[in-house]
């Protein structure tokens, strides 16, 4: 069985910069494209169930409920991210399910960039001709600027 999930973290509190990391008009549109995606996967023939905690706590307790032995999710990329995949992992490892986490919610995935992780350019410039280098064509539209197109063609 397949149960689209969302944990939301709405946290209205203060982050390092001293804003909040949620405001109320983010917290608002996030809330509207969540009723949005959730009528469109209803008119799918599917649903989405959608949890407020922190998806440590929340999604191994859901897995011993619905008795899943795999949780599927997109993968993190940042500190915090990464910290709390770790933590749902070893929670749902106590009760005997795993996490399989995949890449997503890039571009490229990090083992098509011809440049590697650690090869990975500092600035943008750099960043645009490295991945000229596996797109046979890759077009930047600047659309609230007068200037010409940017065009990249490989072998160019």
């Amino acid at each position: 069985m397949q149960l689209p999930t969302l944990i939301l973290m709405i946290d209205l509190q203060q982050g390092p910069s001293g804003f909040h990391r949620t405001g109320v008009f983010r917290a608002r549109f996030i809330i509207e494209a969540l009723h949005d995606l959730r009528a469109r996967l209803r008119a799918a023939g599917s649903d989405l169930l959608v949890r407020i905690g922190q998806p440590e706590q929340v999604l191994p307790q859901l897995a011993r409920e619905l008795g899943a032995g795999r949780v599927y999710c997109h993968g993190g990329v940042a500190g915090e991210e990464l910290l709390v995949e770790d933590a749902v992992q070893r929670r749902l490892g106590r009760q005997g399910a795993e996490l399989a986490a995949s890449w997503g919610g890039t571009l490229f995935h990090v083992e098509d960039l011809p440049c590697g992780m650690e090869g990975m350019p500092l600035s943008y410039g750099e960043l645009f001709w490295c991945l000229c280098a596996v797109c046979d064509t890759l077009f930047i539209v600047e659309a609230y600027f007068d200037g010409p197109f940017l065009r990249c063609e490989s072998g160019t």
